[in-house]
């Protein structure tokens, strides 16, 4: 799996073996039974031998972060525990916290800096200068040229509090009966669905902010040419790092090499597949997967029509500043129905930083 949140580790106090478990059964659910890749997992067991292991490991971290011995043959008394239903929630918030980024890095990694930091911290950027040093010629008799300095500039990023309150039934959970990756997968989902839409948002209104160069946008029918001369000039201006094209799938299915220059496709008979070219001469291709907006009407949060060109080893282009997971919950018996109420706070905000440019290529029909 990748790297473990440094918070998680603050938190575990250095032992991360069932967060490592967790996330490792979370990988393995999420390659079988939801049809997502989001990371290794031990194929050595399957999901239904893994799935008591992580459930015995939940409730001794449960024991070790409470300090209390957990009586399995009598529930209700660990569930009136005041000091084990706290570890509870804090326990699924360092469950949400290592499993949350891969969610988010799987669909906008290529132009995202994630930045995580404490709960009401701030994240303060650099901007490197984007220009560079004019070369004059000289002579001889000369001892220098005039003076060139760059100036950095700065952008503070303040992470906005974001809330979700659901109930939820942790008996059947402690009780083995409802699967924790499930009832931890639906808010972070939720969390994640939000954070794209902030992030699209930032980035769409940076790149149509009446001070972003005009040189860096095309609009029109799609034209192959016109698409790898914006990859060129996006290339040239970020100190030549080689920029991916990248859009939705059907936002990519433009980008084709056109007919009238002899290019041609050319499908197995055998075995046909149709799809996206995966490199545009010589530009690499990037799909962004399609995200809902949430609204009545079923929208969609990605153009299209839109393709992006971005060289993301020199700067990517949006910074996400994310915060500490906190929950607060109700007691068990204030609601009628015996289940409890389970708030969860993320602050975390996007920031369109323009560190480096970026091209967009909007189709029209």
């Amino acid at each position: 799996m990748s790297v473990m949140p440094n918070e998680v580790v603050t938190f575990a106090k250095g032992d991360t073996t069932f967060y490592t478990a967790f996330a490792d059964y979370h990988n393995h659910k999420a390659a079988e039974e939801w049809g997502q890749n989001m990371g290794s997992y031990d194929k050595s067991r399957t999901i239904a031998e893994k799935a008591p292991l992580i459930r015995e490991a939940y409730f001794a971290e449960l024991e070790r972060i409470s300090g209390q011995k957990i009586d399995k043959n009598n529930m209700d008394v660990a569930l009136a525990n005041p000091m084990l239903r706290y570890a509870n929630f804090a326990l699924i918030n360092a469950t949400i916290n290592v499993v949350l980024p891969a969610y988010v890095q799987a669909t906008f990694a290529p132009f995202v800096d994630f930045r995580t930091v404490g709960y009401a911290d701030v994240v303060n950027l650099k901007i490197p200068p984007k220009t560079l040093y004019t070369v004059s010629r000289g002579a001889r008799g000369e001892r220098t040229s005039f003076r060139q300095k760059k100036y950095a500039g700065n952008v503070e990023i303040s992470p906005v509090e974001h809330i979700i309150t659901t109930y939820v039934d942790m008996a059947r959970v402690l009780a083995g009966k409802d699967d924790l990756a499930e009832a931890v997968r639906a808010i972070i989902i939720s969390i994640e669905l939000d954070m794209n839409a902030e992030i699209i948002a930032s980035l769409n209104a940076g790149l149509a902010a009446g001070t972003y160069p005009t040189q860096f946008k095309e609009t029109g029918a799609f034209d192959g040419k016109k698409l790898v001369q914006l990859a060129q000039r996006v290339q040239a201006y970020n100190m030549m790092a080689k920029p991916v094209i990248m859009g939705t799938a059907a936002a990519l299915m433009n980008v084709l090499p056109d007919s009238t220059l002899g290019g041609r496709l050319v499908i197995d008979g055998r075995d046909p597949v149709v799809s996206y070219v995966k490199d545009f001469y010589g530009f690499g291709i990037y799909e962004l997967p399609q995200a809902p907006t949430g609204s009545a009407d079923f929208g969609m949060a990605l153009d299209d029509n839109t393709l992006y060109v971005v060289s993301a080893a020199v700067a990517k282009p949006v910074v996400m500043a994310m915060s500490t997971t906190l929950t607060n919950s109700n007691q068990f018996y204030d609601n009628a129905d015996i289940s409890q109420n389970f708030t969860l706070r993320k602050s975390y905000a996007a920031e369109f930083v323009g560190a480096a440019y970026v091209g967009e290529y909007k189709i029209t029909e």
